[in-house]
C-alpha cells in the first residue's frame, strides 16, 4: 500500500487536473461564444447599414408614381418576370381599391403557355413577341372601380389587350363579381 502521504499528494493531483481541464474547457467554449458574438455584432452592423440604405432609397423614392416607375419598359418589356407582373398588376389594382380585404376576394394568375390557333392574329404575334395571358378576379360594389381598372391598363406603358370581361351578381347580393382576362407582351428572349 501506498503511504499515506503519497495518496493525499496524488488526491490533490488529480483534483488540480481536473480543475485545470474544467478550466480549459470552460476557457474554450467562452472563447468559441465570445466569438461567434463578435461574428453576429459585425453581421448585424452590416444588415443595420443595409437597411439604412434602403430606407434612405424608399424615402428618396416615395414621391414617385408606379406607373413613372415603368416608363422603363417602354411599351413591350425586353425581360418577363412572372413576379414583377404580378406585382405591377396588383399594384394597379390597389390604385383603383381592389384591396386584399377578404371581402374582394383578388386574385391575379399569370398563365405564360398561352396558345393561339394558327388563324388568328395573335397566333402571329406569338411568333414575334413572348404572350402571356392574366387572369384577374375580384368583387366590388362599385362598377367604375372595373371601368377605372381597364383605364389603367390602356393608359400603361406596356401594352395590354383586354381579351374577355366577364361580371355576375349574384341573387340578393349587392356585389358584382369581375373576372379580366388580358395578355401582356415581351419581347422574345435570345436561345443563343
Amino acid at each position: 500500500m501506498l503511504n499515506r502521504k503519497i495518496s493525499n499528494y496524488l488526491f490533490y493531483i488529480v483534483l488540480v487536473i481536473i480543475a485545470v481541464g474544467i478550466f480549459a474547457v470552460q476557457s474554450a467554449s467562452i472563447g468559441n461564444i465570445e466569438s461567434k458574438i463578435d461574428d453576429l455584432e459585425a453581421k448585424n452592423l452590416l444588415l443595420q447599414a443595409q437597411i439604412s440604405s434602403i430606407e434612405e432609397l424608399v424615402e428618396d423614392n416615395n414621391d414617385v408614381q408606379i406607373d413613372h416607375l415603368y416608363e422603363l419598359y417602354n411599351q413591350v418589356p425586353n425581360v418577363f418576370s412572372i413576379t414583377d407582373l404580378t406585382y405591377y398588376i396588383t399594384a394597379q389594382l390597389e390604385l383603383v381599391g381592389i384591396t386584399e380585404d377578404a371581402d374582394m376576394q383578388r386574385s391575379v394568375l399569370v398563365n405564360q403557355g398561352v396558345t393561339f390557333s394558327e388563324t388568328t392574329l395573335f397566333s402571329d404575334l406569338q411568333t414575334k413577341f413572348k404572350v402571356v395571358e392574366v387572369q384577374v378576379f375580384f368583387t366590388t360594389q362599385d362598377d367604375l372601380v372595373i371601368e377605372a381598372f381597364i383605364d389603367l391598363l390602356y393608359n400603361a406603358d406596356q401594352v395590354f389587350i383586354v381579351r374577355n370581361i366577364e361580371y355576375f351578381t349574384p341573387d340578393g347580393e349587392n356585389f358584382i363579381g369581375v373576372s379580366i382576362d388580358f395578355l401582356a407582351f415581351y419581347e422574345k428572349e435570345d436561345v443563343s
